[in-house]
């Protein structure tokens, strides 16, 4: 399903949607979030957009809910994507740092194991990831949704060990 059918019952972005933005950090504040990274058309061009993407790190505590909530109702929109913070970080990465992009969301994270940014245990766990991010994105067959209670059982735990093997990277880099 693309954005413009996704969207269709819903009115457009308010046309303040860029001061509401702005103030967003604010919003992240009051929510157990390590980071936060707006993409896609609101980043390109907010004036444009259709629909806001920002990924989450979460932190011990976080409600996926509770944010949505306070989201929809700070920027005036129920106009929210998601994406798995993994994957969007795995391309800024790879673009930003080692000047590739994959074109691929798997292929990403190979990129990220052999870079040495991830661990190969890490890579294993991860893998798969990116193919079923866009099932669910796109649609593009039935949901197992016993596949995804799987994938949301081991969450977390794939969260905190991605935001710590990150971290040593970043570290490392930045030494």
């Amino acid at each position: 399903m693309a954005v413009r059918e996704k969207y269709a019952h819903l009115p457009p972005l308010p046309a303040d949607i860029r001061q509401r933005l702005a103030c967003v950090p604010e919003l992240l504040a009051r929510h157990p979030v390590q980071l936060a990274y707006l993409f896609g058309s609101a980043l390109d061009d907010c004036d444009r957009a259709t629909d806001i993407d920002l990924a989450v790190l979460p932190d011990a505590g976080y409600s996926f809910p509770a944010l949505y909530a306070d989201l929809s109702l700070w920027l005036g929109t129920d106009r929210l994507a998601g994406i798995s913070f993994i994957l969007q970080a795995a391309q800024h990465i790879l673009t930003r740092h080692f000047g590739t992009l994959p074109d691929r969301y798997e292929a990403s994270l190979a990129a990220l194991q052999a870079h040495k940014v991830i661990s190969a245990t890490l890579y294993r766990r991860l893998r798969g990831a990116g193919g079923f991010r866009n099932v669910l994105v796109h649609e593009y067959m039935a949901v197992d949704l016993d596949r995804v209670a799987q994938y949301a059982r081991r969450a977390p735990k794939t969260f905190r060990d991605f935001a710590r093997e990150l971290s040593q990277w970043l570290e490392s880099v930045s030494a």
